[in-house]
């Protein structure tokens, strides 16, 4: 099965910092046709967790180093990347239920460019800290 999406995670501290965000992408409702790349500085270093990356079509790391900025790293993800639409994950947000199904959707009725709407994941979302976690919802905003 070819993978459609390839959803760039950056790693630099390690698999538990982005745990929360690979179940939630697990969750989603095209998993089998989604590839994750994870970068990080190193497959070794990175302790990987098989079991939460077998819902996926695919998977792989792209080893670094260190890595100078995010921009760096998710270009180093973006030409690792196997699939058509690429899309780039953070540790702090957390993808809702069928965000990416609704990607691949606006896309394919002509969109050029996608993104999800984004909302505060937290029940106060009067403090400041509270939007340091988002989710990106949908439906999706189509350019």
């Amino acid at each position: 099965m070819s993978v459609h999406l390839s959803a760039i995670v950056l790693a630099p501290e390690g698999f538990d910092v982005v745990r929360t965000t690979l179940r939630h992408l697990a969750a989603q409702s095209i998993a089998r046709r989604m590839e994750v790349v994870l970068v990080a500085p190193s497959r070794t270093g990175l302790g990987l967790d098989p079991e939460l990356l077998a819902p996926f079509g695919s998977w792989k790391v792209i080893e670094t180093g260190e890595v100078p900025s995010g921009a760096a790293g998710y270009a180093a993800g973006v030409r690792g990347a196997s699939a058509p639409i690429v899309v780039f994950t953070e540790d702090h947000c957390f993808p809702a239920r069928g965000w990416a199904e609704a990607l691949l959707n606006a896309y394919a009725g002509g969109c050029v460019a996608a993104g999800p709407v984004v909302a505060n994941a937290k029940v106060s979302p009067l403090t400041s800290l509270s939007w340091v976690t988002v989710t990106p919802v949908c439906p999706t905003k189509c350019w």
